[in-house]
C-alpha cells in the first residue's frame, strides 16, 4: 500500500519533535490525561507537559499540549481569566519554536472567539490552522462548535463537525460534539441520534 500523504505531510507524521526520549514520554503521557477530559485530569496533562518542557525547553509540541490543557480548561470548570491567557501563551511559544505547526493557531482561534469576542481575528486563526493542516480534527471541531454557539453558523457548523467526525471518527470527544453542534443548530432529532451514539 502506498501512502498518499504529501511531503510535508509526512514530515508532520514523522516528527516528534524532541530527541529526548523521556521528553517524548512524557508528552504523551500528557496527551493521554488530556484526552480523558475531565479537570483534575487536564491538571494532571498540564504537569506532564510541564516536565516535557523542562527536559527539553524547545520541545514546541510540549507547548502545544499546555496550550490545549490550558485552553480546554473552562469548559471543565476552570477560570477562562486564567486559564485562556496561559494557553495563549503556550500556543505562541510553540510558534515561536516552530512556525510550521498549524494547531496552536487554533487554540488561538478558540481563545479569540471564546474569550476576547473578537470573531473576526478568531476565524483568521482557524483559516491559517486549516490552512497549514486540514486534517487537524480538533481543530475542526473546535470551529463547528464555536461557530454554531457564537456565530449562529449552524449548517456550516455540522459541515466543519461533520469533517471533523470524518477525520476521527474514534474520538469520543468530537462524537459528542456532533451531537453539540446539531443542538446549536436547533436540529433536534439529528442531535439526539448522535448523542445516543456515543
Amino acid at each position: 500500500m502506498r501512502s498518499k500523504l504529501s511531503s510535508s505531510e509526512k514530515r508532520q507524521v514523522t516528527k516528534q519533535g524532541t530527541q529526548n526520549p523521556e521528553a517524548y514520554e512524557l508528552y504523551l503521557k500528557g496527551r493521554y490525561y488530556w484526552n480523558k477530559r475531565t479537570i483534575s485530569d487536564i491538571v494532571t496533562a498540564i504537569s506532564y507537559f510541564n516536565q516535557a518542557i523542562a527536559k527539553d525547553p524547545a520541545y514546541a509540541l510540549a507547548y502545544v499540549g499546555l496550550a490545549d490543557a490550558y485552553s480546554t480548561l473552562p469548559a471543565y470548570g476552570g477560570t477562562p481569566i486564567e486559564y485562556y491567557p496561559n494557553g495563549n501563551a503556550a500556543a505562541r511559544r510553540a510558534l515561536e519554536l516552530d512556525a510550521s505547526l498549524a494547531h496552536p493557531h487554533a487554540v488561538l482561534g478558540a481563545s479569540e472567539m471564546e474569550y476576547g469576542w473578537d470573531f473576526a481575528r478568531g476565524e483568521a486563526e482557524y483559516k491559517k490552522a486549516f490552512e497549514l493542516d486540514p486534517n487537524d480534527a480538533t481543530a475542526h471541531q473546535w470551529y463547528a462548535q464555536d461557530i454554531a454557539s457564537f456565530a449562529g453558523r449552524g449548517e456550516e457548523a455540522i459541515a466543519e463537525v461533520n469533517h471533523a467526525h470524518q477525520l476521527d471518527p474514534q474520538s469520543l470527544i468530537i462524537s459528542q460534539a456532533v451531537g453539540q453542534v446539531h443542538l446549536s443548530a436547533r436540529h433536534y432529532d439529528e442531535a439526539i441520534v448522535a448523542c445516543k451514539k456515543w
